[in-house]
């Protein structure tokens, strides 16, 4: 491993200089933003943190088990579940906790953060010593000179996805993003909830991704064999599984206790002896995790240059190509200046086509809504739900939460359809054909089909650089950083924006939905003939509020999905506008300028090459 690190950071350290020499060229690729992507990666690279996050219903064990990990007490497991503080636990050479706080509305400067001692943590995060998190703490980080953290395995707390309290969903969603695997956490003693499984596809969508492991707690309790193979199967509906991406285990925090204590002399009794064996292949992979996805990043970057290096050698070859491909670039970049010329008038037709869309989502919340009374009346014909409070409050939440991941598909695909009908309006789809096309002939620039790269992924973690600061996490991460990687990283950016807010937002005002309705159906327990009627009663007002609330919401979301319409777009028109300069540059360059771009196409060559070897070598 010590020879393949020196190996990607000898090769890391040529490919930059290589895109330092490219973009600094007006003939090459100034302005293509390949530069900012790798040294962004190189950031996150050199800091090798892997990011787990334990996420699941409320009182199912995440804190005791991350204590169960670290073999200390760090997270609260007091009776008192978190309000909407995340607790992320990295390693430090010396013990040091240190309190964020957000910023109080019409403030724009967050209050400077304090440094407290382990026993004070629960001041901060627990609901009864700071209930509904009064002291606005936005995240404590724990730096350790723990074992399990010195390789680079970061533990992120949540406060959980199936609490009544609607602050815990929307912070937990807000940490989504960074999430490299996340560590399911339920309960031995009953099997997932609907409304934990919609919630778990939501976490899913916002965070991208792609590993999982379901650890079952309390194995020492009720029949946790069964409540496993049943979590498989709602597991298995949440999406199309690939090899490796998702796995099981069960453990017991009490039985380790006792164990440790001496208790309990049986080890495998804990669960730990299964679990344990799979952190450490985590915690063992993390540098090759790392490495693996720097030389994807690196691959990258060469094969975009290598495409414009030869789109530029090839038009060399002839002089009559040349010359078309010039009458081509010239055209485009006119019609490109007149589009940003009448940024007015596309900014009017694109405000148009957004009432349109804010009128067509109020409509469909107003049916959604309906929907749910509808099956809230016709649960409430079956005594099994007029006398179970709690079972009520499921079938509530969880059709308020299935309609919100309808919703929020729909609007990530109306926002897709919105841009791509403003590109087409304006011209600039076909522009963006004719600029594809004009390498002509050009053979695309490949690697081998053995070497597989989620671009999605490299892109989304260079990102995540902008996150960090002094070493923690810094900068808020709630909502507006959600959407922002999501806009950031997928193209066109914004058709994926409202999946990350509405996972964030909206989950507010379902919190509160679902809280109001167990209240008010805890008091109509005392009624005995009129239950049903003084059920529906008390739920309607807040089916009504809860309505105008995720209507506000959105329409928040989709004003902002205009504006990211607009920047997008922007962005589009002067990334377009710059590949015509430096393409016609190119064209126009003389025999010096031509060697020059032979002698560069040469040096990517050579440097991917050894990439690719490097990532062959990464995953034996």
């Amino acid at each position: 491993m010590e020879n393949i690190r020196k190996r990607v950071n000898e090769l890391t350290t040529k490919v930059i200089e290589f895109s330092r020499q490219m973009e600094a060229n007006d003939a090459l690729a100034k302005g293509t933003g390949i530069l900012d992507v790798l040294e962004k990666m190189t950031s996150i690279y050199n800091k090798k943190e892997y990011y787990a996050l334990f996420s699941g219903e409320v009182k199912t064990g995440k804190s005791s088990l991350i204590n169960s990990i670290l073999g200390e007490n760090i997270c609260t497991v007091d009776g008192g579940v978190c309000t909407n503080t995340n607790t992320i636990v990295r390693y430090g050479t010396e013990e040091r906790i240190t309190v964020y706080y957000a910023a109080k509305d019409g403030e724009s400067a967050e209050p400077r953060p304090d440094i407290i001692d382990r026993t004070s943590i629960d001041n901060y995060v627990s609901e009864k010593k700071n209930k509904n998190n009064k002291k606005n703490v936005r995240l404590i980080v724990v730096e350790l000179p723990n074992e399990h953290l010195k390789g680079g395995l970061v533990l992120i707390d949540t406060p959980g996805l199936g609490s009544l309290n609607p602050l815990h969903a929307a912070t937990t969603f807000s940490m989504a993003p960074l999430a490299d695997v996340i560590f399911l956490v339920g309960s031995g003693e009953s099997e997932l909830t609907e409304s934990e499984i919609s919630y778990v596809k939501q976490l899913l969508e916002c965070s991208k991704c792609q590993s999982v492991i379901h650890v079952l707690t309390h194995m020492d309790q009720g029949n946790p064999s069964v409540v496993l193979t049943k979590n498989k199967e709602h597991l298995s509906e949440v999406k199309d599984w690939k090899e490796g991406e998702l796995q099981f285990c069960m453990v017991s925090n009490e039985n380790l206790k006792k164990h440790k204590a001496g208790v309990v002399t049986d080890y495998s009794t804990t669960g730990f002896d299964k679990f344990f064996p799979l952190l450490e292949t985590i915690e063992n992979n993390i540098e090759v995790i790392m490495a693996k996805r720097q030389v994807e990043c690196l691959l990258n970057a060469l094969r975009d240059y290598g495409n414009i290096l030869n789109t530029l050698l090839q038009s060399f070859s002839s002089p009559e190509k040349a010359a078309a491909k010039k009458k081509q670039l010239e055209d485009a970049a006119a019609r490109l200046n007149e589009i940003k010329k009448e940024s007015g008038a596309w900014k009017t037709k694109l405000n148009g086509e957004i009432k349109k869309l804010n009128a067509r989502a109020n409509n469909r919340i107003k049916a959604d809504f309906v929907d749910v009374k509808s099956s809230i009346e016709e649960k409430l014909q079956m005594d099994e739900f007029i006398n179970n409070p709690e079972q009520l409050g499921g079938v509530v939440s969880g059709a308020v939460i299935n309609k919100t991941n309808k919703l929020q598909d729909y609007l990530s695909d109306e926002f897709a359809h919105t841009y791509s009908w403003l590109k087409k309006e304006t011209g600039l789809s076909i522009i963006q054909e004719q600029l594809d096309n004009i390498g002509g002939d050009a053979e695309k620039y490949t690697v081998s089909d053995d070497i597989k790269i989620d671009k999605v992924s490299i892109y989304r973690n260079a990102f995540l650089s902008n996150v960090f600061m002094y070493g923690t996490l810094g900068g808020s991460v709630v909502g507006g950083v959600v959407g922002a990687v999501v806009g950031t990283v997928f193209f066109p950016g914004v058709g994926t924006l409202a999946g990350a807010e509405i996972g964030a937002a909206i989950a507010g005002a379902v919190g509160t939905l679902i809280g109001g309705v167990r209240a008010f159906i805890k008091g109509a327990e005392r009624v005995k003939a009129e239950k049903r009627r003084k059920i529906m009663e008390a739920i309607t007002p807040q089916l009504s509020t809860s309505q105008s609330n995720i209507s506000t919401k959105v329409a928040e979301i989709i004003t902002d999905g205009e504006t990211q319409l607009m920047i997008t777009f922007s962005k589009e028109l002067d990334n377009e506008s710059a590949t015509c300069a430096n393409v016609l540059r190119g064209l126009d360059s003389d025999s010096q300028q031509r060697k020059q771009i032979s002698d560069k196409k040469r040096e990517c060559d050579k440097y991917l090459a050894q990439a690719a070897t490097l990532h062959k070598d990464l995953t034996k």
